[in-house]
């Protein structure tokens, strides 16, 4: 089963929790996708870094600042939130606002061999 990722923008307030919107992974046919037995990685970068190489803003792996991917563990909805704590926010922003890159990587850990997923990738608008 293969999926297109979907594009999104999430709006990112400093000093404030920053949560995404209930993420919906469905099939092709619009069916949720039963995630039970997968892992997940959301990455939060600055626009001009390159995803291969540079060290995310926040991440979902213990690498960064810290993203709570809930529900923990995934279930059979198929729904995925990604939230930021109020304190992890208070980071640096320039005055005039920023754009970061946002992916969200699905991993299937039934199949043999694993399959990662790119489910959802898009834009943080970062407000001072």
């Amino acid at each position: 089963m293969t999926y297109q990722p979907a594009r999104t923008t999430f709006r990112f307030y400093r000093g404030a929790t920053f949560s995404t919107e209930e993420i919906d992974v469905q099939d092709s046919d619009g069916v949720a996708v039963d995630l039970t037995n997968w892992t997940g990685v959301l990455r939060i970068w600055r626009e001009d870094a390159d995803p291969a190489t540079a060290t995310p803003l926040f991440a979902s792996d213990g690498t960064s600042p810290k993203i709570t991917l809930l529900p923990s563990p995934f279930d059979a909805t198929g729904k995925v939130t990604g939230v930021i704590s109020f304190a992890d926010t208070l980071i640096d922003v320039d005055p005039d606002g920023e754009t970061w890159y946002c992916r969200l990587e699905l991993t299937n850990t039934n199949p043999n061999p694993d399959v990662v997923e790119r489910t959802l990738e898009g834009y943080v608008i970062a407000f001072p």
